[in-house]
């Protein structure tokens, strides 16, 4: 009588989990995506260790999710981990992981891509902090080309537009109205008048426009 496998090795269930994040991204449950059906990643993850399916190459990735476990021992020390970050660790730092585990350790990608996405948007606000300047006077029209840095929807019920103009200024406009072909990262020529100067947190110096309007789109021509 054959006996199903229930511990596994961690490095191995690591480079299938990374696999299959690249493959579909994070699934905690069913999902549809389009017409097709997306298996949660644990459900997937676990069929494959039983199988013993072909493990991948996955040392440069696998070595990114491990030094996670140095900052989470930190966390720890420091008494600021969040038991979530607490079985993550208890994963990471164990040679074998058993079928109970496979549900965190099937989440880890996704943890290691948030953190990335965060000190990414930690660099580029200090990137901003350090180089944005102010445009115009206040009162004055402004016309310029500029990319499109972000846009977001407040629950308020407007959209915050985030430009920046010769890579390092920010500009902010505030609308009701919704561009749907905008896209982060679109080339534009807009028009406005300079509503006001602040000082923030995230982007430094911001110059907040209003009345604006869509001149051209660069990336047409």
């Amino acid at each position: 009588m054959s006996t199903v496998k229930n511990t596994f090795n961690t490095i191995d269930a690591l480079s299938l989990a990374i696999k299959i994040y690249k493959d579909q991204g994070y699934a905690k449950s069913i999902n549809m995506v389009g017409e097709e059906t997306r298996k949660p990643n644990k459900e997937i993850l676990l069929e494959m260790l039983v199988k013993e399916a072909n493990l991948p190459d996955s040392r440069e990735d696998i070595q990114e999710l491990l030094d996670i476990k140095r900052d989470l021992l930190f966390k720890k020390l420091s008494g600021d981990i969040s038991d979530y970050e607490a079985q993550v660790l208890g994963v990471l730092d164990s040679t074998e992981v058993n079928a109970g585990q496979i549900g965190i350790l099937s989440s880890i990608p996704l943890m290691l891509d948030n953190m990335k996405k965060r000190e990414k948007r930690q660099e580029q606000y200090q990137y901003f902090k350090e180089n944005s300047l102010h445009q115009g006077q206040i009162g004055a029209q402004y016309f310029g080309a500029v990319t499109l840095h972000q846009k977001k929807y407040h629950e308020r019920g407007f959209w915050i537009y985030t430009f920046v103009n010769e890579g390092k200024n920010i500009l902010k406009w505030m609308t009701g109205k919704d561009f749907p072909d905008f896209k982060n990262g679109a080339k534009l020529k807009i028009s406005g008048k300079v509503k006001a100067h602040n000082d923030t947190d995230f982007y430094g110096k911001e110059t907040m426009l209003t009345k604006c309007k869509l001149i051209a789109d660069l990336e047409g021509k």
